[in-house]
């Protein structure tokens, strides 16, 4: 077995192989494969081979998914790959106080990075038409 020494903020670690240890995922089930396991789910959300549909919103004004995950006065990176926006409306990504850190606004790879302030609840929300989205990772910065 090789060891490599690597500091961090909580002194030295010893790393079996020589490798420096990743930031695990943090959320459960982001692939949808087993559909709303692991999520919150609010009206209007449907799951279906390995996505989740957000939409066309209900009362309250949005449909809604999220999990809780997030610490206070953190930094995190996110990932979420979106099969579908709405044509009208929004699709927003809230931190733990219900507060838009990002707007969905097109197809494909949307990737940012966020610090929560307060609240444990990462959500994705659609206040339009439907948002279909296929993955969603979030993972604590290094």
């Amino acid at each position: 077995m090789i060891s490599n020494a690597i500091s961090n903020s909580n002194g030295t670690q010893k790393v079996p192989g020589g490798e420096a240890p990743s930031n695990p995922e943090l959320i459960n089930n982001g692939n949808f494969e087993d559909g709303q396991e692991g999520w919150l789910v609010g009206p209007k959300v449907t799951f279906s081979e390995g996505q989740a549909t957000l939409g066309p919103p209900a009362k309250p004004p949005y449909a809604v998914i999220g999990q809780a995950i997030l610490e206070d006065e953190v930094s995190y990176d996110v990932i979420i790959d979106v099969v579908a926006v709405p044509e009208e409306g929004r699709a927003d990504v809230l931190d733990g106080r219900n507060t838009s850190v990002f707007t969905i606004t097109s197809t494909g790879q949307n990737s940012f990075s966020f610090t929560n302030s307060t609240g444990s609840i990462f959500s994705i929300t659609s206040t339009g038409e439907v948002l279909t989205v296929s993955n969603v990772s979030v993972k604590k910065q290094e």
